[in-house]
């Protein structure tokens, strides 16, 4: 029985310092020690000792601005901001897809409002 309390205590003591070190990583640190294949530790319980969320786990960053599906709608709508100033996102919907570019107005505001374009 005193082996097995020794060797509980001697468990604690090695899980104590495992956090203390996970803390000192970034969360994509840690989210990249995580083996989904595991077949003896399931995720959840992996995600519970590194200490880490079930969204950071499956958090997918955004694509950045300029990707190469939106680089041409971005110069476009650049091109668009200095010719007409005064466009907001609803002309700037309607002058894209009178050229024939097939695009939502959320999606123009978003683009607008990370390129910093903002009306006169």
């Amino acid at each position: 029985m005193d082996r097995r309390h020794a060797k509980i205590g001697q468990l604690v003591v090695e899980r104590d310092f495992f956090s203390e070190s996970l803390r000192s990583m970034s969360v994509a640190r840690r989210r990249d020690l995580i083996e989904p294949a595991h077949h003896r530790l399931p995720i959840s319980a992996q995600r519970r000792l590194l200490s880490i969320s079930r969204s950071s786990y499956h958090y997918v960053h955004a694509p950045a601005l300029e990707t190469e599906e939106t680089l041409p709608l971005v110069r476009m709508i650049d091109a668009a901001f200095l010719d007409m100033p005064r466009y907001g996102s609803r002309q700037m919907v309607r002058r894209l897809r009178c050229n024939g570019h097939d695009v939502g107005r959320r999606r123009v505001r978003s683009l607008m409002a990370k390129m910093g374009l903002s009306l006169i």
